[in-house]
């Protein structure tokens, strides 16, 4: 084998897919299979290839990967029946920031749903955020393949935002983790779709995480139909008013 055929060997392995049939049970309204489907099933594919090298937060002994933003752009929504294929690669490391990107493309091989995240790595003993070790860098994919642009780790909502729902954490929100598994937040903002959005669909969905919520906590969503077809949306829990996460959608025609 060439030098150059062994190269690309080597990144290819780095790149994980995974093919799967849009199921009834991931559909909407809309008989679209729902945003929190699709990045649940990114999710789903992220955490394989973390498995598959060692690197999972169960591997990691008294550390843990810790998600601090998520840019989502969805181009076109499969249906029931379509087959997907979900890519995913460790696209960056920067000192104490991870970064993956995650690319789906329909059976044409057409792209239709990308989402860059950022990831820190933290000690848990001592909650305290720690530079990325040498030892996982090499997992990176080189030059060759097309990454997407880091997503904003900060963003801005407005002040005077209108409160839309109140949500208490029960068992089946959290993850294996036993905190609220990332996907759920995702259903709680548009669980807030503020009025004057009826008929639309998100295009793209920022998310920031800034902490993590709990069983038995009382969460209030706060959500503002802040500019045309964009939306704001924050959760707060009540008893403390610590903010946990903001998100600002763009959103589309459904039709």
């Amino acid at each position: 084998m060439s030098v150059y055929l062994q190269n690309h060997f080597m990144e290819s392995m780095k790149i994980h897919r995974r093919k799967y049939a849009v199921r009834i049970s991931e559909l909407d309204q809309n008989r679209k299979m729902a945003p929190y489907a699709i990045t649940q099933l990114m999710q789903e594919v992220g955490m394989q290839q973390t498995i598959k090298y060692g690197v999972a937060t169960w591997d990691l002994g008294n550390h843990a990967w810790i998600l601090i933003a998520k840019h989502i752009q969805i181009y076109d929504y499969p249906t029931h029946g379509n087959t997907i294929m979900v890519e995913t690669y460790p696209s960056g490391f920067d000192r104490i920031y991870a970064y993956r990107d995650y690319k789906i493309y329909n059976e044409k091989e057409e792209l239709i749903a990308t989402a860059a995240s950022t990831w820190t790595y933290i000690d848990m003993v001592n909650n305290k955020v720690e530079k990325i070790p040498e030892a996982f860098l090499h997992l990176v994919v080189d030059g060759s393949v097309e990454k997407l642009p880091t997503c904003q780790r900060r963003i801005k909502v407005p002040t005077d935002m209108d409160q839309t729902n109140h949500i208490t954490i029960r068992n089946y929100d959290l993850d294996w983790n036993n905190h609220v598994n990332n996907n759920h937040y995702l259903r709680f903002i548009l669980g807030t779709t503020p009025e004057g959005l009826e008929g639309h669909i998100p295009a793209t969905i920022s998310i920031q995480y800034l902490k993590d919520a709990y069983v038995g906590e009382e969460i209030q969503a706060f959500a503002k139909y802040s500019a045309p077809l964009t939306s704001h949306h924050t959760l707060i829990k009540k008893e403390s008013g610590t903010e946990i996460i903001r998100s600002q959608i763009t959103w589309k025609p459904q039709w």
